[in-house]
């Protein structure tokens, strides 16, 4: 007897396409995607990390133009916002199977106290978008030297 490993969604994606296929014989007037309750929205996926000077933030949203998205600050949120679109050239009848996401997004972050919102750097390339978020001056860490007393400086103090 051989083990099957349980997927309890796999049950459930079986069932959504049996309902959209349902759905588009009797309403074979509407176009456009894939009518489904079950696909998760379009969400990218982030990376935030922290260094001594910065914090950096990195977002995977491939296909999407520059053009597209949208980054702003505004009371220490930072909201990055954007759109993939659907290839129009393709009908969407001839596809047999479409598992990318499409459609708008947005994401919002609560920026700690310690980022200087006006000095946020933005790049995007290969797909990934990189925000740059400087710290404050005040909220970097910096070394403290320990000063050694000088000969003068015993002798002063023993004078006084």
């Amino acid at each position: 007897m051989a083990l099957v490993r349980w997927q309890p969604l796999r049950d459930l994606t079986s069932l959504q396409d049996r309902v959209n296929k349902l759905f588009h014989e009797f309403f074979p007037e509407i176009e456009g995607e894939t009518l489904s309750l079950m696909q998760p929205w379009f969400s990218p996926k982030t990376d935030v990390y922290e260094e001594d000077d910065s914090i950096l933030l990195e977002m995977e949203i491939p296909g999407i133009r520059q053009e597209d998205l949208n980054i702003t600050v505004e009371n220490n949120v930072l909201t990055v916002s954007g759109e993939r679109k659907h290839q129009e050239s393709r009908k969407q009848e001839r596809y047999h199977r479409t598992e990318r996401f499409y459609g708008s997004f947005s994401r919002t972050f609560t920026l700690p106290a310690t980022v200087d919102a006006d000095q946020i750097e933005a790049k995007y390339e290969n797909g990934v978008l990189s925000l740059k978020m400087p710290k404050k001056a005040e909220a970097r860490p910096r070394q403290i030297k320990i000063s050694t007393p000088t000969v003068k400086q015993i002798a002063a103090s023993k004078a006084a």
